[in-house]
């Protein structure tokens, strides 16, 4: 099984991030959580934040990322949490529950985890 998320499908990789992100989401107070309704507001949000941590000075505009970027950025992301002693061993478990889905179910997609299944919702 390889865990080099370049060598991985750029959906799976997608997949593992956003599971991960439901994870981390669940661990915010409801009262601190605040969903973003658009693509654009998501781009001003982090326009706002690297300016007020004087990381960089953009404008929303140019965190628009072609298709390309994003997979290079996703794959980049997935890289780093598989480097990061807290999060390295739920990545590693989530690759491993892909991996294991589908065998032995006929009609299966082996990149579709099993944890798109409601079913499978509540356990992390």
């Amino acid at each position: 099984m390889t865990t080099d998320p370049r060598q991985l499908d750029i959906r799976t990789v997608q997949m593992i991030l956003s599971h991960l992100t439901q994870e981390l989401r669940e661990q915010v107070p409801e009262g601190q959580r605040a969903a973003v309704q658009s693509e654009e507001e998501a781009r001003q949000a982090v326009a706002t934040l690297l300016q007020e941590t004087r990381t960089a000075s953009v404008s929303p505009a140019e965190l628009a990322l072609s298709d390309e970027q994003a997979d290079v950025a996703a794959r980049e992301t997935l890289g780093l949490l598989l480097n990061d002693p807290e999060t390295e061993p739920k990545v590693r478990a989530l690759l491993v529950r892909r991996r294991h889905a589908s065998i032995g179910i006929p009609g299966t997609d082996r990149n579709e985890p099993l944890w798109n299944d409601y079913c499978d919702e509540g356990s992390s």
